[in-house]
């Protein structure tokens, strides 16, 4: 193995090993009394199994913060939120979480330093009520409301209504469940509430106001509060990541909810021509050509074909390598890629508009078993992931290559001593028969974020 990767890769131990030793100790507080935690059913925030198992967003959170801290905490079942606050407030729970910061609330309790998330609030009907279409004001008006009595979403809310002139009845529930139930019976038009998550079997025709959630603590105890941003800030320290990890597991969109649209994207959608779209043939497994029919199939063809299905868009599809694909774009010869992995710089400088990215991989790094060389990387042309690896790697020689199967090609007959790409290309090529005598590195960086555009 060339001697650079050998020291890359004990390096990357060795700081490992020293992460491990200077990893903080459990707190002391795992000897204290059970930390009290307000409790109220709240779908995917949290809610209790009939076994008597909580889960949930703010569950997992807490979990994650007791491994961190050592502070043991249990649950106090409550009817409400409003309860639950009112409980907060006099001491008789220690912590409450996902609570919207307000002057007033700040008086009567604590708010951790850091945010749970930023999150925001919904307008809510029924999946099959065909009434209201995305922010179809007009519709809107009259509508009977239910909101949280008391909550700065409802409050938001009524902030909402006057900002577009809506005339609502707005009326006030205490417990979420209710509310709820009163929306699925038909007994309300509509919800306004703090965005529902991935289970929610309601249509959101508005979303407004995002706001940081907080870990709301009571002011009797200071040194929890203390203990809490503690432990919140190690857990972004190791993983920034950590709250947005968690929203893609709790509170994204599932495939189980419906895209909502405006009155004007409906009338597109049914006017509409089918859109062309260029693919990449040679990306397996995110996008290639079948054998057998010659059409686009993998990951991204499944993506286009879940759009087409849930919003009646219709489209047709090209094969092109990245850079003529990139072209035909700025030609306007065709509509959109189905692939591709830039940043807003290469947007930018390809004058394009991507989504966001739907697949994020590391790198890969192939090369051959019977060589230790490493001076020429061979990187496919069109994607921005082959850029990034050449700017982080000024003493190496780059070739460009339509594709990724002719860079692999280049190192297996010795034009180049490696090939670059995401981790889910790279397997996929190195399970044929054909590229056998290779090798992979995963490399850290640069992460590779798929999107479509």
């Amino acid at each position: 193995m060339n001697t650079k990767i050998k020291q890359t890769i004990a390096l990357f131990f060795t700081v490992m090993l020293l992460f491990v030793l200077v990893l903080p100790p459990l707190s002391a507080a795992a000897d204290a009394s059970p930390i009290k935690v307000g409790y109220y059913e709240d779908g995917d925030y949290m809610s209790k199994s009939q076994s008597g198992e909580y889960s949930g967003y703010n569950i997992e959170y807490l979990q994650k913060i007791s491994k961190q801290s050592g502070l043991p905490f249990e649950m106090v079942d409550i009817a409400s939120w409003n309860a639950a606050y009112d409980m907060l407030v006099k001491g008789e729970i220690d912590l409450l979480p996902a609570v919207y910061h307000s002057e007033q609330r700040a008086e009567e309790i604590f708010f951790s330093g850091q945010p749970m998330c930023s999150i925001y609030t919904t307008l809510n009907v029924r999946m099959n009520d065909p009434r209201y279409d995305y922010e179809d004001f007009k519709a809107f008006q009259g509508m009977n409301v239910g909101i949280i009595r008391g909550g700065v979403d409802g409050e938001r809310f009524k902030s909402f209504c006057r900002e577009h002139n809506l005339v609502l009845n707005i009326i006030d529930y205490d417990e979420t469940s209710v509310l709820l139930e009163a929306l699925d019976n038909g007994t309300l038009d509509g919800v306004a509430i703090t965005h529902l998550g991935k289970n929610s079997t309601f249509r959101s025709v508005a979303q407004f106001s995002p706001s940081p959630l907080y870990f709301a603590v009571t002011k009797t105890n200071s040194e929890l509060l203390s203990e809490i941003n503690k432990a919140m800030n190690n857990i972004l320290l190791a993983n920034p990541d950590y709250s947005r990890d968690l929203y893609d597991k709790y509170l994204a969109p599932s495939v189980n909810q419906k895209p909502v649209f405006t009155k004007e994207e409906l009338q597109y959608i049914k006017q509409a021509a089918p859109i062309l779209v260029s693919y990449d043939p040679s990306f397996a497994p995110l996008t290639y050509q079948s054998k057998k029919s010659g059409q686009i199939t993998g990951v991204t063809a499944d993506i286009f074909e879940f759009i087409a299905k849930n919003s009646g868009l219709r489209f047709e599809f090209e094969a092109h390598n990245q850079t003529e694909a990139l072209q035909l774009l700025q030609q306007g010869k065709i509509s959109a890629l189905a692939l591709s992995d830039g940043d807003y710089l290469w947007d930018g400088r390809n004058n394009i508009n991507s989504t966001l990215y739907y697949l994020r991989a590391p790198t890969s790094m192939i090369t051959r078993y019977d060589s230790d060389k490493l001076e020429v990387i061979a990187l496919p042309q069109g994607y921005q992931l082959s850029e990034a690896i050449k700017a982080a790697n000024p003493h190496y020689t780059f070739k460009y290559y339509p594709s990724f199967e002719d860079c692999l090609n280049a190192v297996l007959h010795n034009k180049a001593d490696a090939a670059c790409t995401n981790t889910h290309v790279a397997g996929a090529y190195l399970s044929r028969s054909a590229y056998q005598g290779m090798r992979t590195i995963t490399l850290a960086q640069p992460i590779n974020e798929m999107k479509c555009v």
